[in-house]
């Protein structure tokens, strides 16, 4: 049962969550909730980031809340989603969850992925500590980018929800505050 994921702390729910969910107990339904449209819907729902933390818990609500097939697309380069990843599909009955390992810089692969989707669910996310900023620039533009025209060319035209994080801004110090 779902809620327990969702829900906040709670004991005795760590064999019902992802990894990650364990390290983050504040993570809410509201935004799965606030998400979640694809009840008796046509067509498979595509989360682009589906390993991570919010895809994964996007995912494991929607397996648990509709009937419709899900794609997640996923690198799994980030520390924690394969362990999601075997969470999710742990999950699923079957037929109803299909893994796509694809970057969402690789134009094909994401067309593929959205090709009969209804709904896309953006959730790619690169927000390393590093200065590897063309990188980052090259993630959430073009991979964004992909997204939108993999959606624009499908013939179900569905339409794409993007979640980012706050994280991708750098923090400002009180002095950048009161020079202005």
């Amino acid at each position: 049962n779902l809620p327990l994921l969702l829900s906040g702390p709670a004991e005795n729910q760590s064999r019902n969550q992802p990894p990650c969910a364990r390290r983050h107990q504040s993570f809410t339904a509201g935004l799965c909730t606030a998400m979640a449209s694809a009840q008796n819907q046509r067509g498979h729902i595509l989360i682009t980031g589906g390993a991570g933390f919010i895809g994964a818990n996007l995912a494991a609500h929607l397996l648990a809340t509709t009937n419709a097939p899900l794609t997640v697309l996923d690198n799994l380069s980030r520390p924690g989603s394969d362990a999601n990843l075997a969470w999710l599909q742990s999950q699923a009955l079957a037929g109803r969850f299909r893994f796509v390992r694809a970057d969402v810089r690789n134009e094909a692969a994401v067309r593929t992925a959205a090709r009969g989707a209804c709904e896309i669910y953006h959730l790619v996310n690169h927000c390393e500590d590093s200065a590897d900023s063309q990188t980052e620039f090259d993630v959430h533009v073009n991979g964004t980018l992909n997204v939108l025209d993999a959606a624009r060319r499908s013939p179900s035209h569905p339409p794409v929800l993007y979640v980012s994080t706050a994280k991708i801004y750098e923090p400002m110090s009180s002095s950048a505050l009161s020079a202005q």
